[in-house]
């Protein structure tokens, strides 16, 4: 095959034309899907797939049909490549939300603006930014863990800890660390939210919040929670 496209011209534009149409694909599914660096890599089949059929087609056909016989397979893989894209867009799922037909409602928060959502998750994120928003200020410190970063965009404050997506991927020494250093920096906040589909007895920042904080008000299945007010200690006012 190396010997065919270096000294065929027709073998070097079939070559290309699969290549083309390969990533053609894989830039159209990295649109349509959130696990874009893993349709790079599914693609190679298909570039291998059709260098084999253009090969076994281009042998089959005579100097004189060979160029129409590589136009056509060249325009049959971009009507591939654009039909298979638009197809996609009726399937294509928003990252943690719904199909795109059940987004019906806009945010109103300027934050979001532009953005839709399902009701029912517009009324949940709507009512805990402006829950927390009339409690904390820009600039203000936040403990939000198990995967809820976006809390820190929408209310301009800052992660307590040592950063912003708490999850419970992390290891647990890392974990504690991050609390040690919170304490350490006196960095405690007011307020901590809560993803209660994600938490587990087990993470180290739960069981501070549990000792420390006490239950405020649900929005779904986040769970904000107020530092209690600590009695002064001995000696001072």
């Amino acid at each position: 095959l190396r010997g065919r496209l270096d000294g065929d011209p027709d073998w070097r534009l079939a070559y290309w034309s699969v290549l083309m149409g390969s990533l053609v694909l894989a830039f159209l599914y990295g649109f349509l899907s959130t696990m874009a660096f893993k349709g790079m890599f599914a693609m190679v089949p298909l570039f291998v797939s059709g260098v084999v059929v253009v090969y076994r087609c281009a042998l089959a056909a005579d100097g004189e049909r060979r160029s129409t016989v590589l136009a056509w397979l060249f325009t049959g893989a971009v009507c591939l490549a654009v039909g298979s894209g638009s197809c996609s867009v009726r399937a294509y799922r928003s990252y943690g939300d719904s199909p795109i037909d059940r987004l019906t409602a806009e945010f109103s928060h300027p934050r979001f603006a532009g953005i839709r959502s399902t009701p029912a998750r517009v009324a949940v994120l709507e009512g805990i930014a402006s829950y927390l928003s009339e409690r904390v200020e820009e600039g203000d410190f936040l403990l939000a863990y198990d995967d809820v970063p976006l809390l820190y965009y929408l209310t301009g404050t800052r992660p307590a800890i040592d950063h912003s997506w708490s999850t419970r991927r992390i290891l647990r020494v890392m974990r504690e660390r991050s609390l040690r250093r919170m304490i350490a920096a006196r960095r405690i906040p007011r307020y901590a939210v809560q993803n209660l589909e994600r938490s587990t007895a087990r993470n180290p920042i739960h069981a501070f919040v549990s000792e420390r904080y006490t239950r405020e008000i649900r929005f779904g299945r986040f769970q904000v929670w107020k530092l209690r007010d600590e009695p002064p200690a001995p000696g001072r006012r």
